[in-house]
């Protein structure tokens, strides 16, 4: 293949990762989750990148030294365990697969150390030539060695999400999982057929149409989450609520209403920046207490939030509320920011009211008793 087909080939995967990375960025502000596909997004483009330009320097150039040829070899390869041991990253962080550790992203960035280790202690004469054509035994099980790897990150990814879909109830995060087994398993047929035969290069291509699924499942997401806080938005919970009020049985579920205390004040004396911040980090602590699948979160509006779900009667409301002030407690304790959250909760339960309207209107009475009671306390000890 030359050189000219093999730029042609990548070409157009190549402005995809570029348009689909630049989209991606104002994101990255947000979530852990769009900073990690964007690297998934750079390796996977670096990649594309030195595989077009090293081919070109060795058709057009001819005689390079076996230095330039070694490390065009040895970016290549990688590039190939970074944007691999990245896409299980992100898969494990997408779907939330222990997102309060570390194991995940220590237990993938060890084992791609320990695959770059051993290419770049394969003997140096072994990695300069480029192609597999002219490469010996030695470069070959190390090409090998580097895709069965990227295979195996893959297949992770999609046990992962097999995992993930057998854990879960919630409907959505199944079809999320069902996406990205597809997706996970799409890389790993085309690393295998370019394998069998080099003139394919179907493994990037793959891999770029993975990305591009990832991206345009994250526009969709757009429509029913809120851009700041990442939770469901307004228009989303009204149909959770409209979903909910056409079920023929109603199991016991309760809504709890969060409102964030002087939120004004954070505002007015810190900074919008710093409001933003505190918004975001409400949301995250709501993450922290109710599990994907086990409840609804939403940004109701402005400074309040709603979480629906089913759960055994009022004792446990009450436990799960104490759980979220006592996460607010140790976030003010842990984390030194220009303002202190504090939070006003109140929640009701579909058995007590009868209807999702009254659910609503009950939680949002309770939670402006506890926001007066706080205020009237504050004011006594001020005087």
């Amino acid at each position: 293949m030359s050189w000219i087909d093999n730029m042609l080939i990548n070409i157009f995967p190549m402005i995809l990762a570029v348009v689909v990375f630049l989209s991606n960025r104002p994101k990255c502000r947000r979530t852990r989750t769009a900073v990690i596909f964007n690297f998934v997004i750079v390796f996977d483009f670096l990649l594309m990148l030195t595989d077009v330009v090293g081919m070109a320097i060795v058709q057009e150039i001819g005689n390079l030294p076996s230095s330039v040829v070694w490390f065009i070899n040895v970016a290549r390869l990688v590039m190939t365990t970074a944007v691999t041991s990245t896409w299980f990253i992100y898969v494990c962080y997408r779907l939330r697969l222990d997102i309060n550790g570390r194991w995940i992203v220590i237990a993938a960035v060890a084992a791609e150390a320990i695959a770059d280790a051993a290419v770049l202690f394969v003997p140096y004469r072994h990695l300069a030539s480029y192609g597999l054509a002219n490469a010996d035994s030695i470069m070959r099980i190390c090409y090998l060695g580097v895709s069965g790897f990227g295979m195996v990150m893959f297949l992770l990814g999609g046990i992962a999400a097999l995992y993930c879909f057998f854990r879960e109830k919630d409907k959505d995060v199944k079809r999320e999982c069902i996406y990205l087994m597809v997706f996970s398993v799409l890389p790993v047929i085309g690393i295998l057929l370019q394998n069998i035969n080099q003139q394919l290069r179907t493994a990037s291509a793959c891999v770029s149409i993975a990305i591009l699924y990832v991206y345009v499942s994250m526009q969709n997401k757009q429509v029913i989450t809120d851009g700041l806080t990442g939770v469901n938005n307004r228009r989303e919970f009204d149909a959770y609520l409209e979903r909910r009020s056409r079920q023929q049985t109603q199991a016991d579920w309760g809504l709890f209403m969060i409102d964030v205390d002087d939120f004004k004040i954070i505002n007015d004396e810190v900074g919008h920046k710093e409001g933003d911040d505190a918004l975001w980090n409400v949301a995250d602590i709501l993450r922290s207490v109710f599990k994907i699948g086990d409840a609804f979160i939403a940004r109701y509006g402005g400074d309040e939030f709603v979480v629906c779900g089913d759960w055994a009667g009022r004792a446990c409301m009450n436990e799960l509320e104490q759980e979220i002030l006592q996460k607010v407690e140790a976030f003010n304790e842990e984390k030194h920011r220009g303002y202190k959250l504090s939070l006003s909760v109140g929640g009701a339960l579909w058995s007590e009211n009868g209807s999702c309207e009254a659910v609503l209107e009950a939680a949002d009475r309770k939670m402006y008793e506890v926001k007066q009671l706080r205020k009237e306390r504050r004011k006594s000890d001020c005087e």
